[in-house]
């Protein structure tokens, strides 16, 4: 595995977690596409830096509190990272919380994240990868 890569995507959701969307854009490229759980249900897709903001205020808007907690980074494809992680969130208006594991692929490009696209378990990811 790139060690690289890895502390790349270690650093941005270490910005995530502390709400430092400079930090996050750093390790994004400039045209970066984000492809959240949503998407299967409303086709949103995200493009870009403004994207990552848009993302991150609607992610606000739903959730009061939003951490990821790391759990392996593994390349299973030339630039190609699969992220194993859990979620843990509280609803903003509805005060559910929220611990459940995630997973997603992310595609590097010259030493930066180029897309990353969200995934409910590793499992579902890996397939992806895979093609199906």
């Amino acid at each position: 595995m790139s060690a690289t890569d890895a502390e790349t995507i270690q650093q941005g959701v270490a910005a995530l977690n502390r709400g430092d969307a400079a930090g996050i854009e750093a390790v994004l490229a400039p045209d970066v596409e984000l492809v959240p759980l949503a998407a299967a249900v409303d086709g949103s897709v995200y493009h870009g830096h403004g994207g990552l903001r848009r993302w991150l205020a609607d992610l606000a808007e739903d959730w009061d509190e939003y951490a990821l907690t790391l759990e392996e980074i593994e390349e299973i494809a030339p630039a190609q990272m699969l992220v194993r992680a859990r979620v843990s969130m509280r609803g903003r208006s509805s005060g559910v919380v929220m611990d459940s594991p995630a997973a997603w692929l992310c595609q590097m490009r010259a030493g930066k994240v180029a897309r990353i696209e969200f995934f409910a378990d590793p499992e579902a990811a890996r397939g992806a990868a895979r093609g199906g």
